[in-house]
């Protein structure tokens, strides 16, 4: 509903200017299910999306690539702001050294490659940059998994044993 779409963006905002990485983590989280249902109430928040990519802390990088996936589903390669999202997304994958912002970029970009060629160059490289165990199971076939949580967001990552 409309209201509970309101509450998101307001909670959502909120957190984004907290000092917790966190929180801004979680409010991150939390734009991917506005921008699942209506990205265009997402899209006025891109100026702000764009000043946390040096934030830092690997959470936010991850949640940020979830919510620029999200966007990039609904974004057709033409749309003016669809190059603003594309860029974030580079800029996030190259300036990250973590394997979980990597692995969780690769994983949640894969299906928008196709339909956006501006992020090809940037998703090779997070995958060469991959360890052989990290490779492997990011391409593995998908089968029964269990998950854990991933922070305090609403990812879930795939125990590997």
């Amino acid at each position: 509903s409309e209201d509970l779409l309101d509450l998101y963006i307001y909670y959502a905002l909120t957190g984004l200017g907290q000092q917790s990485a966190s929180l801004r983590a979680s409010a991150l989280s939390m734009l991917v299910l506005v921008a699942e249902t209506s990205h265009l109430l997402v899209m006025p928040m891109l100026d702000k999306l764009e000043a946390m990519k040096d934030d830092g802390w690997w959470e936010v990088g991850a949640q940020l690539l979830r919510v620029c996936a999200a966007l990039l589903r609904l974004l057709s390669p033409q749309d003016e702001q669809c190059n603003r999202v594309c860029t974030l997304v580079c800029e996030v994958i190259e300036s990250t050294h973590s394997p979980l912002v990597q692995k969780i970029g690769i994983s949640c970009l894969a299906p928008v490659l196709q339909s956006h060629a501006a992020i090809k160059d940037a998703y090779t490289e997070a995958l060469k940059a991959l360890n052989e165990r990290d490779f492997s199971a990011v391409m593995a076939s998908p089968k029964e998994q269990r998950y854990q949580a991933l922070g305090n967001s609403l990812a879930h990552m795939p125990i590997l044993s």
